[in-house]
């Protein structure tokens, strides 16, 4: 009879406790202290259950990676003063750090916990303000207001704080004006092809991707630098969504009015409905990237949530196999 080393190539290991899923795919091994034998597996993406953010806010702004973010900035609803915090997440919890200096909703964000850059919003007036602030690890500060002051704005994701891009929003009407800040000032670019708010955002200066938007549209437009031009539709248009990715090229969008739990994946051609969220929600918060989002608090059924969830592609896990 062949031995599983003469199959496989490799002896199987006793351990007293399991390796890390993503690095043993296909990986047989013996748990010693639960008696069991495992494997890991790979499959498909899908969101699971990070830590409560403990706040319910909605229309936040969203700075990092799924491992390293600051989420809030601000956040509707009111009380104001109640939604000037802002929080940071190490991948498991988080932990409440200083306050942005003005409160507002509505609002784009960039950068990483250390440098990281917030843009647009409201706090109620119509035209909205034009406010700007940097976080440089340990406080906000204050910089160039943006030239035409906006709410329900979307960002880069992968942007910086000396390369950070918002993309549409309203002042009343929607916009397709789009500004770069490039560290000490805004700069108008290319228009988008549509005027809209509060659709998904990825990329960067130079390669952007903007899904969606109000009013429930399926439209995607990509940014060369220069100009805007339009690419494949998204299967389910949703009002109030989100979306997270470092390139125009790869791409997450997500939940949306009213209380959705869609999530589409793009790889530069066309969108595929992949995981769906497991609580339904509307302008939430985004962070990250394709391979690994977060989807942070949001307006939801019968209130606000307070519930984080990871995004993981591919996503790895370990399963006890059965023996007899």
């Amino acid at each position: 009879m062949a031995t599983y080393k003469g199959i496989q190539g490799y002896t199987v290991q006793s351990l007293a406790s399991d390796p890390t899923a993503e690095d043993t795919v296909g990986k047989l091994w013996y748990n010693s202290a639960s008696n069991v034998w495992k494997i890991s597996s790979e499959g498909s993406g899908a969101w699971s259950s990070g830590g409560p953010y403990g706040v319910s806010m909605f229309f936040g702004g969203g700075i990092g990676t799924q491992t390293a973010a600051i989420v809030a900035l601000g956040g509707r609803p009111p009380p104001a003063p109640a939604r000037l915090v802002a929080k940071e997440y190490d991948g498991t919890s988080w932990t409440a750090i200083g306050s942005c200096n003005s409160y507002r909703y509505g609002l784009g964000g960039a950068g990483s916990t250390t440098a990281g850059i917030i843009f647009g919003g409201t706090e109620g007036p119509i035209p909205p303000p034009g406010y700007t602030e940097i976080y440089n690890g340990t406080a906000w500060t204050e910089v160039a207001d943006m030239i035409v002051g906006r709410q329900y704005v979307t960002s880069a994701m992968a942007g910086t704080t000396t390369a950070a891009m918002c993309m549409g929003g309203t002042t009343g009407a929607d916009q397709k004006t789009c500004e770069q800040f490039n560290g000490t000032a805004w700069a108008e670019v290319g228009d988008l092809s549509t005027a809209k708010q509060y659709g998904g955002g990825a990329g960067t200066i130079t390669g952007a991707l903007y899904s969606g938007g109000n009013p429930a549209l399926v439209t995607c437009e990509s940014f060369n630098g220069t100009s805007w031009t339009e690419v494949g539709d998204l299967n389910t248009g949703q009002s109030d969504s989100a979306g997270a990715g470092a390139t125009n090229t790869a791409a997450l969008h997500f939940a949306g009015s009213p209380y959705s739990t869609n999530c589409e994946k793009w790889n530069g051609t066309s969108w595929t409905e992949v995981g769906a969220l497991a609580t339904g929600r509307s302008a939430t918060t985004s962070v990250g990237s394709s391979s690994a989002a977060l989807a942070v608090v949001g307006n939801s059924s019968p209130a606000g949530t307070l519930v984080t969830e990871e995004w993981n592609d591919p996503a790895y896990t370990v399963t006890t196999v059965t023996t007899s």
